[in-house]
């Protein structure tokens, strides 16, 4: 996602033939660093909250714990359930001062994956070198896959971060079908 819009915005040419043509290259490079780069720098970057391998582990667990009783907090008909979800995460953090809450983060978390699972398509699986918990085969698409604890942290330790809005993963991973 971030990838394409940094690259919208170079131009398909960018050539220089004297010292002011070569300060109007540098100046539009500049201008797409400073607006767009720092922030795709940002998300391209480990986030300040990050779960470990153990907060994978425990999430793994309640995963297969929820799915056997079929418990769901929200009402995935909702059109706003990831402003809801969005919500209580910048609550409960309070704007991303409190440590991690990871009951909290990993609670968030299946209901994002549920919703992305139960809206596109998709299953729960342990994926990657790691085999870390993944909703996977999104829309039937092998390719695509997602991980929500780790965008559910992300968003905790910075809720008001736009790059990191779990309405916006929404609406890209919505893009990418």
């Amino acid at each position: 996602m971030y990838t394409k819009d940094l690259a919208k915005d170079i131009p398909d040419t960018l050539e220089y033939s004297d010292d002011d043509t070569f300060y109007s290259v540098l100046e539009i490079l500049t201008g797409i660093i400073i607006n767009k780069g720092l922030d795709w720098l940002n998300v391209m970057s480990k986030p300040d909250v990050f779960p470990s391998k153990e907060i994978y582990r425990e999430f793994w667990t309640e995963i297969l714990s929820r799915q056997s009783v079929g418990a769901n907090k929200y009402d995935f008909g909702d059109p706003n359930i990831i402003k809801l979800i969005e919500s209580n995460i910048h609550q409960s953090s309070n704007e991303g001062t409190k440590e991690p809450d990871w009951k909290i983060i990993m609670n968030e978390s299946y209901e994002l994956g549920e919703y992305i699972r139960l809206t596109f398509g998709g299953r729960w699986s342990l994926d990657g070198p790691n085999q870390l918990p993944f909703i996977v085969d999104i829309a039937g698409i092998k390719s695509i896959k997602s991980n929500p604890i780790f965008f559910v942290s992300r968003f905790w330790g910075k809720p008001d971060y736009g790059p990191y809005s779990l309405t916006e993963m929404i609406d890209g991973l919505r893009e990418r079908l």
